[in-house]
């Protein structure tokens, strides 16, 4: 009679396999440092922005249109009659010209914007290979003004000092004017000049200064149309004030998802794989200010404050993935550590730690490849030959250490499918629920497979040591 000696000691330590699986775990711990170090040196911190001293130009940001107002000095002629005493107690009549000069805010009566949005790359700056994803928007503003009731006045006279009327064109960001048309007002066409001259209400913008009107025509005509054209670059955002007492708005784009962030929801929308469009129909009683007012009462109004517009998040680039494509490499990691562990008890073969160390670095040299080629070849084709490069990588050394052709090719599928799923994440973000469900299954059916292998591992190892009748 025979039995064979249970392990004990420092021997029921090295075959611990929960002991070798919390050494694997605290592996993956440890590979932190190094991850975190490339991904600070191939991402370094761009100080451009808190630099003072910095040369380099910061880019246009977020651009909010709020236009456009019409400004019109007028003064206003009372004659005031008096009836006075003289010296010698006798009535007589004196008559006083007063003179009172105001100016008018006039907002539109209609106002209809055409806002159509393509994506383009804004030139990468002079210190840096990376271009930054921008948009280009082709605008256009066409309304109507009534400024009669100006004229309209219960006793006296109002003349309009055209001279000194002009057309205020409020744009957060005015270096992303690229062109204009000029503005159509009526049969003129009126040039764009810089600062909004209404610097308390619209610190960045443009004016248009307004031709003369004769004295005949100016009661006959009050009402005037206008048009505006013009190209804005930008990025990520772009809003517009309702200034008219009716507004229409119109916005189209070839981005795939837009966050309709404004302070009211569009009427329409609708989101295909051509881009978004939205439609929005504002009345002038959703806002805090009027339809007009005296400027010494401009600071009690903002027009810039109440919008209408979007948050655009444009298709996937190297820039806006760097953070989910490191993050997606520690997922990767735990994947293949889980994968090896299974292989070990698959085999009852042990790896040593080293072997997942290269293991894990092979993955990270996905983002490196991926920082070298970029400058040269554009997105898509360099994110599918930094995945091709790994997951060869990847197959050639789990080959190498087992042996074993099945083994490489269950690796380089996993691989592959991940790198799949996640690119279908950065064009879909909506996918990205499935994405994480897909993940965690395949990482469950992993530890099922090496958690049963285990077990019938355990089984058999305790059957050896039973005593044999």
């Amino acid at each position: 009679m025979s039995q064979a000696a249970a392990p004990t000691g420092w021997h029921f330590l090295y075959r611990s396999q929960t002991l070798r699986l919390l050494v694997i775990i605290l592996l993956f711990v440890v590979l932190l440092l190094p991850w975190y170090g490339t991904y600070h040196l191939l991402n370094p911190v761009d100080t451009s922005t808190t630099n003072a001293s910095s040369s380099v130009p910061t880019p246009i940001g977020q651009q909010m249109m709020t236009a456009p107002l019409l400004v019109i000095p007028y003064t206003e002629h009372i004659t005031n009659i008096e009836t006075i005493l003289d010296e010698n107690q006798e009535s007589a009549v004196r008559t006083r010209d007063i003179f009172t000069d105001h100016t008018a805010v006039i907002l539109p009566n209609v106002l209809d914007i055409q806002a159509e949005i393509t994506t383009v790359e804004a030139p990468p700056p002079s210190d840096k290979p990376q271009r930054q994803p921008a948009y280009d928007a082709s605008i256009t503003l066409e309304g109507r003004y009534d400024y009669g009731f100006i004229l309209e006045a219960t006793e006296g006279k109002r003349t309009i000092r055209w001279e000194q009327a002009f057309l205020a064109i409020g744009l957060s960001d005015p270096r992303g004017l690229d062109t204009h048309e000029g503005m159509q007002w009526g049969a003129d066409t009126l040039m764009l000049r810089p600062n909004t001259k209404l610097q308390h209400m619209l610190p960045n913008g443009f004016h248009v200064a307004l031709p003369a009107v004769e004295a005949e025509t100016l009661s006959e005509e009050t009402i005037q149309d206008f048009k505006l054209s013009l190209q804005v670059r930008g990025q990520q955002s772009l809003f517009f004030s309702p200034l008219g007492e009716v507004t229409t708005l119109s916005l189209s784009t070839d981005w795939q998802k837009a966050y309709f962030n404004g302070d009211l929801l569009p009427d329409t929308q609708k989101q295909a794989a051509s881009g978004v469009t939205a439609h929005w129909e504002v009345a002038n009683l959703v806002r805090n200010f009027p339809q007009y007012w005296q400027l010494d009462q401009a600071s009690e109004y903002q027009p810039d404050q109440f919008k209408l517009g979007a948050t655009l998040a444009p298709p996937p680039t190297f820039q806006t993935t760097q953070i989910t494509l490191w993050q997606a490499s520690l997922v990767l990691v735990a994947l293949l550590f889980i994968s090896y562990f299974a292989f070990e008890l698959w085999y009852a073969q042990r790896l040593y730690l080293l072997q997942y160390w290269v293991a894990a670095c092979l993955t990270l040299l996905f983002n490196a490849v991926l920082y070298a080629v970029h400058p040269y070849v554009a997105w898509p084709a360099s994110y599918i030959i930094a995945a091709v490069g790994t997951s060869f990588a990847l197959w050639l050394y789990t080959w190498a250490i087992w042996r074993n052709a099945l083994n490489g090719l269950l690796i380089v599928t996993l691989v592959g499918a991940f790198y799949a799923i996640h690119y279908a994440v950065l064009q879909r973000p909506t996918y990205q629920g499935l994405a994480i469900c897909a993940v965690l299954t395949l990482a469950i059916l992993l530890l099922t497979l090496a958690s049963a292998r285990l077990s019938r591992q355990t089984q058999a190892s305790q059957a050896t040591i039973q005593p044999k009748d």
